[in-house]
């Protein structure tokens, strides 16, 4: 029942009407407490209204309709991964460590899944510093291992000194 289409009497009359069917009340647009006191006291089972939670905005990527966009994100979901393993296995012994390659690997499309650049997105992670290099400018030895993995996945690489996209 939404408060505000009706009186304070008006509401305690439809909670006594309704009462005698089998049926969930629910308090619409509950913004303050004494709505809230007073719903209690008529016997609502159900609350909802700003009083509990106001709205919040949502930011990030919207929804994708079309199939496209879906075959996409797909394919998305399939190359990260791949790209991930890929540089793992690309770490010779001795020369580096497996699983941040992998990491590297894994962050590198965290940009085309959320929408958000790259530094943004790692800013609040606890990555290594090598880790966050590779990642952002392909740099040290995981940026040597990282770059040639995005290039055989058909991945798109920067040139960490010109900023041209390698083919």
């Amino acid at each position: 029942m939404d408060l505000t289409a009706v009186s304070a009497d008006e509401l305690a009359e439809h909670v006594a009407a309704l009462r005698r069917f089998p049926v969930a009340l629910v308090a619409e647009k509950v913004e303050t407490y004494g709505q809230f006191a007073r719903c209690q006291v008529l016997g609502f089972d159900f609350h909802q209204g700003y009083f509990f939670a106001w709205p919040k905005r949502v930011t990030g990527r919207a929804m994708v309709e079309d199939r496209l966009g879906v075959l996409q994100l797909l394919e998305l979901t399939r190359t990260i991964p791949a790209c991930a393993r890929l540089c793992a296995t690309l770490v010779l012994p001795g020369r580096g460590n497996a699983d941040n390659a992998f990491m590297a690997g894994l962050f590198s499309g965290l940009d085309a899944l959320m929408d958000r650049p790259l530094a943004q997105l790692l800013g609040d992670l606890p990555l290594a510093e090598e880790t966050r290099l590779a990642v952002l400018e392909q740099r040290g030895l995981l940026g040597q291992i990282l770059a040639p993995a995005l290039l055989s996945l058909n991945l798109q690489v920067q040139h960490p000194d010109s900023g041209r996209l390698l083919q």
